[in-house]
Order: structure tokens, then C-alpha cells, then sequence
């Protein structure tokens, strides 16, 4: 019989093997018909966020009660999560819309082109996201993050797709008591996730 600690640590690990998605680049004569680009202003965000770790460390966000249950059930603590992001005023489809249009603009192709109205559409949807340890017994968490894009045009074809991860070893990383004691700072983790995330999607 599989253990909780083992599921934890199976989740964890599966959380950080897909760093890409392998989807569809632009052509090259779609490239050359874009006239203007917008980030939609909506974005998709999964209602089932991952907590994978330690259940002392759980305890410290969710109390003793909660953090057992948490080690049995990823959908009751996911819920909690969201729950504490939504008190702490960390709207996550808000964060990475803000990273990838940052992107964007700076992108030489698509930044002379970026515009509030622009013709050929972003859209995003964030597949996945939370914090995890790289260890059950770790006090040192980050989060992860997993961003969905599609270049949509005028008449609706999808012209480019992708998807991107995180990898641990490039996110910032915080205590459970830090992130409790001061919420921004699980706020800046995530956005140099999104930011990490949005220069995957966007690479040359």
C-alpha cells in the first residue's frame, strides 16, 4: 500500500518533469500577417491548485486538524490554498497575464505589435499551479506553475500553441512562516514563476 508521504513525494516529482509542452510554432507567412496583438483579458485558472509537502509544514498555513487532512486529500487542501491566495489578495490568472503581456512587450516581434485591442488574441489558461518541497522532510518550498497559450486570429484558427512548467530549481523559495508572516512574499514567487514560464512560451 502506497503511504501518504510516498503519494506526496510521487506528486512532487511529476509536478516538475514536464518543463514543455511541445506544441505548434508560429508559420512563418502567420507571422508576417500579424497586424496587432492582445492578451485576452480573461484567463482560465484551474479550480484544483497542488500542496506537496511535509505535513509539519502544512500545519503551519492550515493548523494541526487541517494539515492531516491535507496529507490524505490534495482536493481538501487545494481548496484551502486558494482559499488563503484569495485572502491574501494573490489572484494567480492575474499574475501571469501581467508576466506574459510584460514579455510581450519587450518580445521584438510582438512588442511594436502589442495592443489593448489588438487583432490576433493571446489566450491563457494556467493548468497548474501551488508550492511543493522537493522533500517531504524539506522546510523550503516554492511554487509551480503551469501555463497553457494559444495565438488565436481574427477568424478564430489557432495559429501557435504551447504549454511550459517550472522547474524548482529555478523559483525563488520561501518557509511556510515566511509566506504566513507576509503573504507578498509568495505573491513575488509567483511572479517570477509566471515570469519564467511566459519566457518558455515566448522563445525564439
Amino acid at each position: 500500500m502506497r503511504t501518504a508521504s510516498q503519494s506526496i513525494t510521487i506528486a512532487a516529482t511529476a509536478l516538475t518533469l514536464s518543463a514543455c509542452g511541445g506544441g505548434h510554432t508560429l508559420k512563418p507567412a502567420d507571422q508576417a500577417a500579424i497586424d496587432s496583438v492582445s492578451v485576452a483579458s480573461s484567463v482560465k485558472v484551474t479550480d484544483q491548485p497542488t500542496v506537496v509537502g511535509s505535513e509539519a509544514g502544512l500545519s503551519v498555513l492550515f493548523g494541526a486538524a487541517g494539515a492531516a487532512v491535507a496529507a490524505e486529500s490534495q482536493k481538501s487542501v487545494g481548496k484551502d490554498f486558494a482559499g488563503f491566495l484569495t485572502a491574501s489578495g494573490i489572484d494567480i490568472g492575474d499574475i501571469v497575464r501581467q508576466q506574459f503581456t510584460d514579455r510581450l512587450r519587450s518580445d521584438p516581434i510582438y512588442g511594436p505589435r502589442l495592443s489593448a485591442d489588438g487583432s490576433y488574441r493571446f489566450v491563457l489558461e494556467v493548468r497548474s499551479y501551488g508550492i511543493n518541497t522537493t522533500t517531504t522532510f524539506s522546510s523550503e518550498w516554492g511554487p509551480n506553475l503551469g501555463v497553457y497559450y494559444k495565438l488565436v486570429s481574427p477568424d478564430g484558427k489557432v495559429l501557435a500553441d504551447d504549454f511550459a512548467t517550472t522547474w524548482f530549481s529555478d523559483v525563488p523559495k520561501f518557509t511556510m512562516e515566511g509566506i504566513k508572516a507576509n503573504p507578498q512574499v509568495l505573491k513575488r514567487a509567483f511572479e517570477s514563476a509566471a515570469a519564467i514560464v511566459s519566457a518558455k512560451l515566448l522563445k525564439a
